[in-house]
């Protein structure tokens, strides 16, 4: 038996929520993913490879495409790991509360990606 935080996602060492999030800052507020792995990683040491980029993002968005992240949600995959991100976070956002519709999107998009596991 495996015994996880709830919201870890399977063979994930994020949250739903936080892949939401850093899906949604990334894709559709066009954050730079350096940006939001400092908002998102609880991991402060980054590696050479990861100043300018962080491909985790781009691996999140690949698999959520194919229904390997989100079972709820797929979206058709694009060339551009960034539209397809956006993609799914668009439909991550569905699954906000409606409570949670009326704030401001980076709520909206943890919201969702805590409702759509």
């Amino acid at each position: 038996m495996v015994v996880v935080p709830r919201g870890l996602l399977r063979g994930r060492l994020y949250a739903a929520a936080a892949i939401s999030l850093a899906l949604g800052l990334w894709a559709l507020l066009g954050v730079p993913s350096p940006q939001v792995r400092a908002r998102v990683s609880p991991w402060r040491v980054v590696g050479d490879g990861a100043q300018h980029h962080w491909t985790t993002l781009r691996r999140w968005a690949r698999d959520g495409a194919v229904g390997r992240l989100f079972a709820s949600v797929t979206t058709i995959a694009d060339p551009s790991r960034r539209t397809t991100a956006g993609r799914l976070a668009t439909s991550l956002l569905g699954f906000a509360p409606p409570g949670d519709r009326g704030g401001d999107l980076e709520s909206q998009l943890y919201a969702g990606g805590e409702h759509a596991m």
